[in-house]
């Protein structure tokens, strides 16, 4: 079993290693495209911090940590961006849409580094950090919830802007 789930993560960052390469080699990159890149960089700091927990491999997990404990905060406004600058004008499209990436900011700046810190430490660098780990279910509901909030407004785009396609 243990071969296996191996063979999973290292399978998965490979690939997510070649799809990343190819999607940074391609010439003549719009915003879609630099999304995707954004997108599987993410994924591969994912697979990266599986591995490196999985072989407690320390210097990796660090590394690794921030992009993969953020990510859920990220990817549905990043996706939400992804289908709008693939159907809309790309002008101007990031700066209109980056309030979306406020609780993202927020979680990194109050939660992520300071856990982080807190990792390397070995105690907890601020005093809230205590009092939030035995309340961490609420962050993992609130961030369930943002996540399929944009799911489900990522589907709502897609139709509509599928609508528009046809009817033009």
């Amino acid at each position: 079993m243990e071969l296996l789930l191996d063979f999973v993560l290292v399978g998965g960052i490979l690939i997510t290693l070649i799809i990343f390469i190819l999607l940074v080699k391609k010439k003549n990159k719009e915003l879609p495209h630099n999304i995707l890149v954004i997108f599987f960089l993410l994924l591969l700091f994912v697979s990266l911090r599986f591995y490196a927990e999985y072989h407690h491999i320390q210097w990796l997990y660090v590394i690794s940590f921030l992009p993969e404990d953020t990510i859920v905060w990220f990817i549905g406004p990043l996706l939400m961006l992804y289908i709008k600058s693939l159907f809309l004008d790309p002008k101007n499209i990031i700066v209109r849409n980056l309030f979306h990436f406020l609780p993202f900011l927020l979680y990194l700046v109050f939660i992520s580094i300071p856990v982080l810190i807190s990792i390397l430490n070995g105690e907890y660098a601020l005093d809230y950090l205590d009092s939030l780990s035995k309340r961490m279910y609420l962050v993992v509901i609130g961030r369930g919830l943002l996540l399929v909030g944009y799911l489900w407004y990522c589907l709502f785009l897609f139709g509509k802007y599928l609508e528009l396609i046809k009817t033009n």
